[in-house]
């Protein structure tokens, strides 16, 4: 019987787990499983890191199958990820729920706190949704998540996020994402429009940016070289931090590792809207641009520091395994 059961979706969930997994590998434990969404299950087969841990099962993240394996595994305690709404997490966190044992759901980034829980009434949530800091708990509560729910973990990948070596070349990187898949017009911008303004100072002030790169999204396959020119596709985004002094995005969870790495990093929105969906700028970290004019005076003034930020992640993966081992008790 696992004590643990852990269900991770998407591949921030499993970058967001795997430092307390490796923990628990390195001490011997035998009392934990997890269940992985396809995307989560992909990602750590392509680092090499999935065929060590204790996998169960790897299912598509619709997939409710999660509520019949915690049914044999009979865990006491589900912890989850908190994706899109996901049945894979939902499921596993309901059995949870009606078999009085304890569960816990994990936020890895600052935005739609919200979102991933929409349409559960109040006595379906998780005993603790983990969140990253006091901000991220300030935001979510007035998201209207219940606030005695809410508990500063951080963020284990983000603490073990080291320095980046220095690049061989003046390299610009542009994270792609499906912006527009995921927010259709609620945003004003699209991930096209965004790169067009990055096309657009590349092309102007090369002096600026150096060569383009663009890494695409997980999701992104098959994009046209004529739509990215004169940007160079890249088949990694994360190693490819490495090779770009500056990185450029909308609101991608890489831009977090590349501030932590000590790298420029700028959000591009284009046009007015509003909200701002990149907690990096949102929280005064990093600039956020919304034109060719814009990036361009952004790109004159020296990188901000992480400092602030390292302080708040230190000792993540601690408070993750503490909250666990409190509610598995």
């Amino acid at each position: 019987m696992s004590r643990v059961l852990f269900v991770a979706v998407e591949i921030n969930a499993a970058r967001y787990f795997l430092p307390l997994w490796r923990r628990w590998q390195g001490a011997g434990r035998r009392d934990w499983s997890i269940v992985l969404g396809d995307m989560a299950a992909e990602h750590l087969k392509s680092t090499g890191t999935l065929e060590a841990l204790p996998v169960i099962a790897s299912l598509p993240r619709q997939s409710s199958a999660s509520a019949d394996i915690a049914r044999n595994v009979r865990p006491e305690c589900v912890v989850a990820s908190a994706g899109d709404a996901y049945p894979l997490e939902r499921a596993a966190v309901a059995w949870a729920r009606a078999h009085g044992r304890r569960s816990i759901q994990a936020i890895d980034t600052w935005y739609n706190y919200a979102r991933r829980f929409r349409d559960l009434a109040r006595e379906e949530f998780p005993d603790i949704i983990g969140v990253i800091d006091e901000r991220s708990k300030a935001e979510a509560s007035a998201e209207n998540l219940p606030a005695n729910l809410l508990k500063v973990i951080g963020q284990p990948a983000w603490e073990q996020s080291g320095p980046l070596p220095r690049p061989d070349a003046k390299r610009t990187l542009f994270l792609g994402a499906p912006v527009m898949r995921d927010y259709g017009d609620e945003l004003g911008y699209d991930e096209w429009q965004a790169l067009d303004v990055a096309r657009d100072v590349a092309h102007r002030r090369p002096d600026l940016m150096g060569e383009l790169l663009f890494g695409p999204h997980p999701v992104q396959r098959d994009v046209p070289p004529a739509r990215i020119a004169p940007a160079r596709i890249v088949s990694d985004s994360m190693s490819a931090l490495s090779e770009a002094e500056i990185v450029l995005g909308m609101f991608s969870s890489p831009m977090v590792d590349a501030f932590l790495g000590g790298r420029r990093v700028i959000s591009l929105q284009p046009g007015t809207s509003a909200r701002d969906m990149c907690p990096l700028s949102r929280h005064g970290r990093v600039p956020r641009v919304r034109n060719t004019e814009e990036l361009e005076a952004a790109l004159m003034h020296p990188a901000s520091t992480s400092d602030d930020l390292r302080r708040d992640l230190a000792r993540s993966c601690d408070r993750l395994e503490a909250a666990i081992e409190k509610s598995a008790a």
